[in-house]
């Protein structure tokens, strides 16, 4: 884990010193230096780039089979000062947790003890994909709101393994498999510019993918910069 971390560290780095920075968006900044750090978006569009960490935080049936990881995402977003469109891709990144996939899960019968058959072993972690659309609010100073919708994908780590019940020996079917899922996203965002043309935010979000039956919950915790 800690491999990992050095490694996005240093890609948010090689990325921030190689963004250009340019006059800020305030009311009242010349117009002609605002140019977009591509050179080739339209104006007042910009690249958007994030780490940080996530973990999931429900059901309790899905979530004990993985750690907190980490999240990646990326994009491109306006810059208006009180309102903002953003598309967004992001990704999730879980490694296993110490229960594998052994654990209690609900069915008719009532609660049942389930391992998956050829143990622990078969276990790669949960990864999850999504692209979003959203919208941005700023109600007050620096404080943004955000909430958007989108679709994503669902990669459990155990594709088309058996488990069984421990009591009676039957093949299941255990909650939190792999699919496609529409995606809801809401989130507060704290940006802050420590220098002109450096546009710094740190947000807070929960991020729910929607599997019909069962509706798995992230909050992703990042911070991110936007490239003038």
């Amino acid at each position: 884990m800690s491999h990992r971390l050095h490694v996005v560290a240093l890609a948010l780095a090689c990325a921030l010193l190689g963004g250009t920075p340019a006059l800020a968006d305030e009311p009242g900044a010349e117009s002609g230096a605002a140019a977009d750090s591509a050179r080739f978006l339209p104006r007042g569009v910009h690249f958007l780039l994030e780490v940080g960490a996530t973990g999931m935080r429900s059901p309790t049936s899905v979530s004990d089979r993985y750690t907190q990881g980490l999240t990646f995402s990326g994009g491109l977003t306006t810059a208006g000062s009180r309102t903002r469109l953003t598309g967004r891709i992001e990704y999730f990144d879980l490694p296993n947790g110490e229960q594998g996939y052994s654990g209690y899960y609900e069915n008719n019968d009532g609660q049942i003890s389930a391992h998956p058959l050829g143990g622990n072993s078969v276990f790669h972690g949960g990864h999850s994909s999504q692209v979003m659309g959203l919208f941005s609010l700023r109600p007050l100073g620096p404080f943004w709101l955000e909430g958007g919708a989108g679709y994503g994908y669902w990669w459990s780590g155990y594709p088309g393994i058996q488990f069984i019940d421990g009591a009676t020996g039957e093949y299941i079917d255990v909650p939190g498999q792999s699919g496609w899922a529409p995606v809801l996203s809401a989130g507060l965002t704290f940006e802050f510019t420590p220098a002109r043309g450096q546009h710094f935010h740190t947000s807070v979000r929960w991020t729910r993918l929607d599997r019909g039956d069962l509706a798995l919950d992230f909050m992703p915790i990042v911070i991110g910069y936007r490239f003038d």
